[in-house]
């Protein structure tokens, strides 16, 4: 970093301005000459260079560029210059005023002024980075007493960081600078946290700086304070220079307990930090957070001495980490043989296992480890110890390529042939992870090399399926089966299938591989080639005589599986061996449905070219074509026309192409096959046209084609629909529209005299509804119910549809068949919306039915005791009879519907009206064995019966 400019004419202010005060000032210009063992020894001259332009340079100036000396005059342009240069330094309205004043003032105001932009130039300077850090922690490192003072007080920051956190306090702790401690001390709190949350204190102590260590102390730093990872200064004090610093924390009271000084004296195989500290009183079988005692950091290589300090004195072997691990486990896996032998010499258990169930054996199986393997071996380690996955050493030996542990381990009588929770035996692990070293170790010891895992797979299978070549005549020149099956019935070929198994493949077949066997799927090893798209594994087969049409439990022949998954290498190999390219699988499909239904068109010329039938159908009556009509198929479906595909052909539903693209909603596939004369009215079984299929599904694209091609747009289905009636049903405003202008009748009527106009009456369908009653449907049409388009809104519970059709002048009080108003049937499902509305739109509260009902009975009949306070509030008569002479309230005299009897009770109605026979309500209730009933009437005044 450069500096140089802005604090050059500043300075020269400072000079002009205080004449004799520049001898204070002066311990600043020879500050970067003495800074040559600072915080970064490695760096100590770039620090150093970086120090020097930072310091002397920008201080330095040239007596011409100042006033002689008394002579206290400054020209106006070095004052504009001053100004500009002031203002660079600080940013505050202080600075800058004081600026434009010394521009102004007299000789003494430039004095005042000097001493305040002096003061901005030490804090900024206080500030500057250099390297890592400000020249505050420079001055700190360097034990600058004079300059540390100085830069105070002038106001400088004391808790500046460097780029790693740490303080002034941190660097003078690291450099020993007591005098500098002293004076960042006035200021400072001696327990400010730095890098890692480390103090001073940890840094002093790790630099085993007592001087500064008790300057802190002195001041009030903890001594027991913990950085982030939960260290204190003790800790600290176990590196190999540190003993001094050791002892005086001991001696000023730091805490030996709760903390983790012997580990880390352990860690640094520190042997005289680990007797003190045991001496004062440190807990030797400690566990930190991880649960390793000292005895667990001391396994490690190289930290012999601090392991026997501890084993002398009686440690607990037998203490577990959290991952249940024995400080043995650990040297185990260092392969740290001195350290295995101590400990088992000094009583460490070789039997206990980690969570894992992993011994210390287990932990030695590596090919690095094998002295370690060995020293526990001879020292009676137990080699049939399982794992919690039942993994012996043996297994572990031969995953890791261990020849030399395989044959220690089966010299001393491990089980050759052990099996793991997956019923591995070790050849399995060997040839796994294709490790011939160690499995030719285990073939020599005569091992079962037909061994079964827990899928029936053997030893030759996982060799074929990792295209090891070696591992396969080494097992085949033991005995290995070379067409056993595993539980999925692949052999050793299946598993060889793979264009990267071709090897492997190439080996079974030379060795003799029976080429026609079938997995559990029915699948021979060709069947798999074509499904990897393994040209050259196929040749390979069908040259040593594999069956080519061979079928699987599917009826699948390899063809098939070569064109479902569109592998154009795989169909090549098998058209060029010749193939049936007629062969149908069980759903009666060729390989050209299936090379048309994934739009494979390079595919479909190469079968038809080997003389695939065009117009061969499946089960359902589809030819490739049929398939071929989905928009993301439409190269398939050209290319097949082209080579003279039926467009007409029908499949078993009556279905030509043209009714599936309509159904795809294939806008791009009807206009092609419209253009090469498909039928565009043909009807299939049920005498949907394509335009009903379009409709139907809701597809606008296909019915815009197909009304550019003027299909007939008032055709009937079986059912009488047209596909105006479709698209009512389903809500389609667009596709009514666009009907209606391409001429469709408004008012044709289905087999059940429905007009478009009914199928819009439910509540899904209400836009098509407005839609229809704008384009001039009669909403006083009637079915063969006599049900007009009002009944049904109010039967499907559509208060919208009901307001819509009122509006547009509907019969409100009209009667069906049965003399039913739609009001009747709105309480007949007790539709509440819907009833609200038809008595906002003035409907008659006293129409009856055939059996003289009003509404109001209807309600009650249906319990509903929100509809009955409707109705009463709209002026129904409560005691209105029907023909039978029953009240409202006689309907309301069977079980359950005592919420519609309270409601007209409550209302008013009378309790002892009769019937015509002079039966009242309570000899109803009686009747029925309604105890709630006759309660009710009771309550409000009814007589018995």
């Amino acid at each position: 970093m450069r500096f140089r400019t802005p604090w050059s004419v500043p300075l020269c202010i400072v000079i002009l301005a205080f004449g004799d005060f520049l001898i204070s000032a002066s311990p600043l210009i020879q500050i970067a000459s003495d800074l040559e063992n600072v915080y970064f020894p490695q760096d100590t001259d770039s620090v150093k260079d970086d120090a020097d332009d930072l310091l002397i340079r920008p201080f330095q100036t040239d007596a011409s560029d100042c006033p002689g000396n008394g002579d206290m005059t400054i020209p106006q342009e070095r004052l504009n210059a001053i100004l500009s240069a002031s203002r660079s330094i600080s940013s505050s309205p202080s600075g800058q005023d004081s600026a434009s004043r010394l521009l102004a003032g007299t000789n003494d105001d430039r004095v005042e002024v000097g001493r305040q932009l002096e003061s901005i130039v030490i804090q900024a300077l206080a500030k500057v980075p250099i390297q890592r850090a400000t020249l505050f922690h420079f001055l700190a490192a360097a034990d600058r007493v004079n300059e540390i003072n100085y830069l105070l007080d002038a106001g400088a920051e004391v808790t500046v960081n460097d780029t790693k956190g740490d303080t002034p306090l941190h660097w003078a702790a690291k450099t020993d600078a007591v005098g500098a401690i002293v004076a960042l001390l006035k200021y400072a709190d001696p327990n400010v946290a730095g890098y890692l949350d480390r103090t001073p204190l940890h840094v002093a102590t790790e630099n085993g700086n007592t001087k500064a260590m008790n300057a802190l102390l002195q001041a009030g730093a903890d001594i027991d304070s913990r950085d982030a990872n939960g260290s204190t200064p003790l800790c600290f004090a176990t590196g190999k220079n540190s003993h001094e610093a050791l002892d005086f924390l001991l001696t000023n009271g730091a805490i030996v307990l709760h903390n983790d000084a012997l580990h880390k004296a352990a860690d640094n195989n520190n042997v005289k930090a680990i007797q003190i500290l045991l001496e004062a009183g440190a807990d030797k079988n400690a566990q930190d957070a991880e649960g390793y005692t000292p005895v667990h950091w001391a396994t490690n290589l190289g930290r012999e001495d601090a392991l026997k300090a501890l084993l002398d004195a009686t440690v607990d072997l037998t203490i577990r980490d959290k991952k249940g691990r024995t400080a043995l486990s650990w040297a185990s896996e260092y392969n740290n043989v001195k350290g295995i032998e101590m400990l088992i010499q000094y009583g460490a258990p070789m039997a206990i296992s980690d969570r894992y169930g992993y011994s210390a054996l287990h932990w030695a199986t590596k090919r690095e480890q094998l002295p370690a393997l060995k020293m526990l071996v001879d020292y009676g380690a137990n080699i049939h110890d399982i794992d919690r996955s039942f993994k012996r050493p043996l297994h572990w030996t031969a995953r890791y390529n261990n020849v030399e542990g395989i044959k220690i381990l089966l010299s001393e009588g491990a089980d050759k042939n052990a099996r793991d929770d997956h019923r591995y035996a070790p050849i399995h692990w060997a040839t796994y992870l294709g490790h011939d070293a160690a499995l030719k170790s285990l073939i020599d010891a005569r091992v079962d090399v037909n061994a079964e895992d827990k899928y029936g797979r053997t030893a030759l299978s996982w060799v074929a399926d990792y295209n090891n070549t070696e591992g396969i005549r080494l097992l085949l020149r033991a005995g290995a089966s070379l067409n056993s099956q595993d539980h999925s019935k692949y052999t050793p070929l299946h598993w060889a299938t793979k264009p990267k198994q071709i090897d492997a493949l190439k080996e079974l077949i030379h060795a003799g591989a029976n080429l026609n066997i079938a997995d559990k799927w029915s699948k021979t090893a060709l069947h798999w080639t074509a499904q990897y798209n393994h040209p050259e594994g196929i040749n390979a087969l069908i040259a040593a005589g594999a069956a080519m049409n061979s079928r699987d439990n599917d009826k699948y022949a390899p063809i098939h599986w070569a064109t479902y998954l569109g592998h154009e290498a795989s169909l090549k190999a098998l058209l060029d061996a010749g193939v049936d390219v007629h062969a149908r699988d069980k759903t009666g499909r060729t390989s050209l449905t299936w090379v048309a239904q994934y739009n494979n068109t390079k595919g479909i010329g190469m079968l038809v070219k080997a003389g695939s039938r065009l117009e061969d159908t499946d089960n359902s009556g589809y030819t490739a074509l049929h398939w071929a009509t989905r928009p993301e198929q439409i190269d398939a479906l050209k290319v097949l026309v082209s080579l003279g595909a039926n467009v007409n052909a029908a499949d078993k539903t009556g279905k030509t192409p043209l009714h599936w693209a309509a159904a795809y909603n294939n806008s791009d596939a009807i206009e092609f096959l419209l253009a090469r004369g498909a039928d565009k009215n043909r009807r299939d079984v049920s005498e949907y046209t394509p335009i009903h299929w379009a409709l139907y599904l809701g597809h606008d694209e296909a019915l815009q084609a197909l009304l550019e091609a003027k299909v007939d747009v008032n055709a009937r289905d079986k059912e009488g629909r047209t596909p105006l009636n479709w698209a009512a049903q389903y809500n389609n405003s667009m596709a009514l529209k666009m009907l209606v202008k391409a001429g469709a009748h408004l008012e044709d009527q289905d087999n059940s005299n429905f007009t478009a106009l009914f199928r819009a009456t439910k509540p899904a369908a209400v836009d098509a509804l407005a839609t229809l009653i704008i384009l001039g449907a009669n909403v006083s049409a009637t079915d063969h119910q006599g049900f007009t388009p009002l009944h049904w809104a109010a039967r499907y519970n559509n208060p919208e549809g009901i307001k819509l059709l009122l509006e547009a002048g509907a019969d409100k009080n009209v009667l069906d068949n049965h003399h039913y108003a739609p009001v009747h049937w709105a309480l007949y499902a007790g539709y509440v919306p819907s009833l609200k509305v038809l008595l906002n739109g003035g409907v008659d509260v006293h129409v009856r039915d055939s059996r003289g009902r009003t509404p109001l009975s209807w309600a009650a009949q249906y319990d509903n005791s929100v509809g009955i306070r409707m109705l009463v509030q709209a002026w129904a008569r409560l005691e209105d009879a029907d023909n039978s002479g029953y009240t409202p309230l006689h309907w309301t005299t069977e079980k359950g519907k005592g919420n519609a009897m309270k409601a007209l009770l409550r209302l008013g109605a009378n309790a002892n009206a009769t019937d015509k026979n002079g039966k009242s309500s309570m000899c109803f209730v009686k009747q029925y064995k309604n105890e709630e009933g006759e309660s009710i009437l009771l309550r409000f005044g009814a007589h018995s019966c």
